[in-house]
C-alpha cells in the first residue's frame, strides 16, 4: 500500500498542539498493523492518530455528556492532549507505570510523542512491546472514562495481564508463540505473577 507524503487535516491538526513536524505517518500507520492483530486495537490507534476519539466537547455537542470538562479532572477541557497525558490523573498513570517497568527492568521510553504515536520504526522485540504498551495505557484510560471508574496503577496493571492473556490465547491457534515470547518476554511471567 502507498502512503501519501502530503500531510492530511488531521496530521496537520497535531501541529496546532505540539511539534509534529519530524513524524512518520506512514510508519505510524503501519505500527498499527505490526503491534497489534487485535482489529479493536488498531482502530482505537487509527481513531486516536485520526484526531476522532469521542471526548467529552464532541459528546456534548451530540447531548451525550453534561460537560465539556475532563472526565478525570474536571477541571479543564477535555481535549486529546488533556485526557492523555497532561491531566493529573492520566499523567499519574503515565508515570506510575514508567516507574513500573524501569524498576522491573523493562525499556519503556516514554514522552508523549511515543505515548500519543509509538515507536515510529520498532524492528526489536523490546520496541514493539513498547509500542503495545503505549496503546494499551490509552486504551485503559479511555475505558476507565466510559466505565466511570478512576484509572490506577492496580488497574491498569491487571487491564494489561488481561490483555496479555487474550494475545497468548489468540496465538495458540495460530501457532506463533515464537513471536508472542519474544515481544513479550519476561514482561508476560511479570504479568502471569501479579497475585503472587
Amino acid at each position: 500500500m502507498k502512503y501519501s507524503s502530503i500531510p492530511t487535516d488531521k496530521q496537520d491538526m497535531w501541529k496546532l498542539y505540539q511539534d509534529t513536524e519530524d513524524l512518520q505517518w506512514n510508519n505510524i500507520y503501519k505500527n498499527c498493523f505490526k503491534t497489534f492483530e487485535e482489529v479493536k486495537l488498531r482502530q482505537f490507534q487509527y481513531f486516536f492518530t485520526q484526531r476522532i476519539t469521542a471526548l467529552n466537547p464532541y459528546l456534548f455537542k451530540c447531548h451525550l455528556s453534561d460537560t465539556e470538562l475532563c472526565t478525570f479532572c474536571n477541571s479543564e477541557r477535555e481535549s486529546i492532549e488533556h485526557f492523555f497525558w497532561t491531566c493529573p490523573i492520566s499523567n499519574f498513570i503515565w508515570s506510575s507505570i514508567d516507574k513500573w517497568l524501569s524498576e522491573n527492568g523493562f525499556y519503556f521510553p516514554l514522552s508523549q510523542i511515543n505515548a500519543f504515536f509509538g515507536i515510529s520504526n520498532p524492528v526489536l522485540p523490546h520496541e514493539i512491546l513498547a509500542n503495545k504498551l503505549f496503546v494499551l495505557c490509552k486504551c485503559y484510560l479511555y475505558a476507565c472514562k466510559y466505565s466511570n471508574q478512576i484509572p490506577s496503577i492496580t488497574g491498569i496493571k491487571y487491564y494489561l495481564r488481561h490483555k496479555y492473556y487474550i494475545e497468548k490465547n489468540s496465538v495458540q491457534f495460530g501457532n506463533v508463540f515464537h513471536n508472542f515470547y519474544s515481544i513479550w518476554g519476561d514482561l508476560g511471567t511479570l504479568l502471569e505473577n501479579l497475585d503472587a
